[in-house]
């Protein structure tokens, strides 16, 4: 097995954040992330409920594409 190098792991993952299927979410994700606390000049914002609406959005989105997923499958169990 051939070693791996560090830009190549760097590129691919760059690539992979690039790509049509992921892109379009990266302001979905930061507007959830953030909500209006964004506009706040409050310096002394809190960690937690950045770190609670990231699981939430993380569990979000995986249960969509595990549902999605499922339902495809589903579907070709009965048509198979």
């Amino acid at each position: 097995m051939q070693q791996v190098t560090y830009w190549v792991a760097i590129g691919a993952g760059l690539a992979s954040f690039l790509t049509p299927c992921v892109l379009p979410m990266v302001p979905i994700y930061l507007a959830s992330l953030c909500g209006a606390d964004v506009f706040s000049a409050d310096p002394s914002r809190k960690r937690l409920p950045v770190l609670l609406h990231t699981v939430s959005f993380i569990f979000g989105f995986s249960f969509v594409f595990i549902a999605l997923g499922l339902a495809a499958g589903m579907v070709g169990l009965v048509f198979g």
